[in-house]
């Protein structure tokens, strides 16, 4: 194979086709890609759980606005503006937060922020001012923005790239969760016991995901070529490439680059006749464990990495892309979810909070979908691109099933906002609050594990841009909505937000056409930003 930009790979073995593992794992056992699946799912699992309460606990404050309201005195701008205060603090606590876990590890950073989400759930429960308010949710949104990032960092450490897209797929389900699923015990709770029990009920849930967390949440920070040795098998020097000590490499089919650039497939077995020439020693439970896994190097280099992100955004087209895409779909979701608060609690609708809780269950199976659709769906569809492709892959291949995604989102938007401009029956806007969520899970799915199969080795300062981007779009449209509403009315605002919604859509075309080059014109800056530490 002739010489390829960042992201396009050989996916598949054309002669058998055989799926060839990218990237292509040593033969150390400690490294994540080589680990079981008990103890890749198990981290996955952890991770999503921290994902669930921190949008739990951004989110769910709209069920109960009005009993909020009745008992506090607080207005609909000023719970507005408290909403969008955690929506900037997600887009705050990145860049502060991300250069630690890169520094000192994942481990450290997610309890730190996980105890501090369980602080905050503790002090909304008992808040009584509005400054209480302001002050919670942004230091909230702030502990719980390392989720968004963190998790493609560990799903890059983890998983290949065949599998990533479905991995992603449940990241949304879960966000979905957070999002929509969770609003409906929270209203019957808000009902039954106040809304002060709905938050702390989310402290205890958090107490556990921090406890989960501690127990059992491994450190997947790995550098190559720092495996310990602690011995050669005699008579196998000549076979360093085997790797038979590690029970999951048993019928795994691995591609290998020679100087030659031919692919070399192996199949690797676990038959006590065969040994390692390499024996690894396998890292004890402490240090899998440790509170800290130190990465040496240079304390100016972390320094740079607080704007290195910024920097990322702009000097690579593709990550723009993906943070223009990500950044409207959040606008529209929080729209979405603040008209539901506002809109469906007043006539001709006069919901209750248990009712507006009842209303998420149609955007959770939307996005449930969309996220199939996405993830696991847009994984099968990229192998079959690849065999057509001679079993060569390229991240583009994901960006063709972006196209429906993005014309959902449109179409929800219309759906939703007019019929509820004109009081027409909750079913119509429900119907478009679940068409929106399935093009919100859907390209949410493709376009994160597109910027992760083109950039893996930058996917920290990647996604920070991104998730920075995304949450100060999503904090505007927070913070204007009402009063662009109380200017133009409902209905114009909604013409005027499904029109835009229409240029991520006008930039997908493009990119599946001339992605490549862009990913070429852009591989020197990556390879350099890749050596630093």
């Amino acid at each position: 194979m002739s010489h390829e930009p960042p992201g396009t790979t050989i996916l598949e073995n054309h002669a058998s086709d055989a799926i060839i593992l990218q990237p292509t794992p040593t033969a150390d056992p400690n490294e994540p890609l080589n680990w079981s699946k008990w103890r890749k799912h198990t981290n996955l699992f952890i991770v999503c759980f921290f994902t669930l309460m921190a949008f739990t606990a951004n989110c769910v404050s709209t069920v109960f606005w009005t009993p909020q309201n009745q008992e506090l005195g607080w207005t609909l701008d000023q719970q507005n503006n408290g909403y969008a205060l955690s929506v900037a603090g997600l887009g705050l606590g990145c860049p502060l937060m991300i250069p630690f876990a890169e520094k000192f590890g994942k481990r450290p950073v997610y309890l730190v922020s996980s105890a501090i989400a369980l602080a905050c759930a503790a002090w909304m429960a008992k808040m009584t001012t509005v400054g209480e308010l302001y002050g919670s949710s942004l230091l909230q949104g702030m502990a719980t923005s390392v989720t968004e990032t963190i998790i493609q960092m560990t799903v890059a450490d983890l998983y290949f790239v065949h599998q990533r897209g479905t991995c992603n797929g449940i990241y949304m389900v879960v966000v979905d969760v957070g999002n929509f699923l969770i609003m409906v015990p929270a209203g019957y709770i808000t009902m039954s016991l106040g809304w002060r029990w709905v938050y702390g009920i989310i402290a205890v849930i958090t107490g556990a995901q921090f406890l989960s967390t501690l127990l059992f949440f491994e450190e997947t920070k790995y550098t190559a070529g720092t495996e310990t040795l602690v011995g050669v098998g005699e008579d196998e020097e000549d076979r360093p490439e085997e790797n038979l000590s590690n029970k999951d490499a048993k019928d795994i089919v691995r591609n290998l680059e020679s100087p030659s650039t031919e692919s070399v497939i192996m199949d690797f077995s676990d038959s006590a006749s065969s040994r390692n020439a390499y024996q690894y020693q396998k890292n004890p439970l402490s240090k899998r464990l440790a509170l800290v896994t130190y990465t040496p190097g240079s304390w100016r280099e972390f320094g740079r990495k607080m704007y290195t992100p910024f920097i990322t955004l702009f000097a690579y087209p593709i990550v723009t892309f993906v943070a223009i895409q990500y950044g409207f779909m959040l606008t529209w979701l929080a729209m979405a979810a603040t008209t539901v608060a506002s809109a469906f609690a007043e006539p001709p609708y006069s919901f209750s909070s248990a009712a507006l809780g009842n209303i998420n269950i149609a955007p959770f199976i939307g996005m449930a979908l969309g996220s199939v659709y996405g993830g696991w769906f847009n994984d099968k569809t990229i192998i079959w691109l690849s065999r057509r492709n001679g079993g060569q892959y390229e991240p583009e291949m994901r960006l063709y099933g972006l196209i429906p995604a993005n014309l959902t989102l449109t179409i929800g938007l219309f759906l939703f906002g007019l019929p509820i401009a004109h009081g027409v029956h909750w079913m119509v806007p429900t119907l478009g609050f679940a068409i929106i969520m399935f093009g919100f899970g859907s390209s949410g799915a493709i376009v994160l594990t597109y910027l992760l199969d083109s950039y893996k080795n930058i996917v920290a300062d990647a996604f920070i841009g991104v998730i920075v981007v995304r949450n100060v779009f999503g904090m505007i449209m927070v913070f204007d909505q009402t009063p662009w509403i109380e200017k133009v009315g409902l209905q114009n605002v909604y013409i005027t937000v499904g029109c835009i919604s229409l240029v991520p859509l006008a930039l997908t075309v493009p990119l599946i056409y001339h992605g490549k080059h862009l990913r070429r014109k852009s591989e020197a800056r990556y390879l350099r930003e890749s050596t630093r530490r």
